[in-house]
């Protein structure tokens, strides 16, 4: 499912059904994933991730003394069980967040960038292995870009967007590499294949 998941966003780069999205409304909506992201899933990671963590050191504590009852040490488990299922639960927002973050990037990359040049920017970070490696070629790939558009008279603004338009599909394409690498096995003619 997650392939198929991964699969389908980083397809919906080059596929023209996806709706397109005004750059107020990108940078309005990744704002809010963004934020839901970085605070309250992270203040909920923490508030469960440390009470789980007491807990077992408490657990820890009482059974090397051999001072605990088995009700006791039942009740423990019970409390250490609610906050373990609790980091679930928001290890799914948070897969939940990222996938409408990747899908809100691929719609705004949609409108800036034609198919055939994200496809080819796809396939060349897929002709690079190592992470380091395209973490190198990646600015070197946009000050390409850059000089290229500059010479071909477009203007700043339209070269900004563009920019970060690769930029996008970038962390898109690195956060599904993360997870699970070589999800793509060939690109040809504006067309990727898993």
């Amino acid at each position: 499912m997650k392939l198929f998941v991964t699969a389908l966003i980083l397809f919906s780069c080059i596929s023209s059904g996806y709706a397109q999205i005004s750059d107020e409304e990108f940078d309005s909506e990744i704002d809010k994933l963004l934020k839901v992201r970085t605070e309250d899933l992270w203040q909920m990671y923490e508030k469960h991730n440390n009470r789980r963590v007491e807990l077992e050191k408490e657990l820890f504590a009482k059974k090397q003394k051999n001072n605990i009852t088995s009700d006791e040490e039942k009740e423990l488990r019970k409390k250490i069980a609610v906050e373990k299922d609790s980091l679930e639960m928001r290890n799914k927002k948070l897969a939940v967040i990222r996938q409408r973050s990747d899908s809100l990037r691929i719609r705004w990359v949609r409108g800036v960038l034609p198919p055939k040049e994200s496809s080819a920017f796809v396939k060349r970070l897929l002709e690079i292995n190592e992470e380091g490696d395209r973490h190198k070629f990646f600015p070197e790939y946009i000050r390409t870009v850059w000089k290229q558009d500059s010479i071909a008279g477009i203007s700043e603004n339209v070269r900004s967007r563009r920019i970060k338009a690769f930029l996008q599909l970038f962390r898109v394409y690195e956060q599904k590499n993360v997870q699970k690498p070589k999800l793509i096995r060939k690109v040809s003619g504006g067309k990727i294949e898993f």
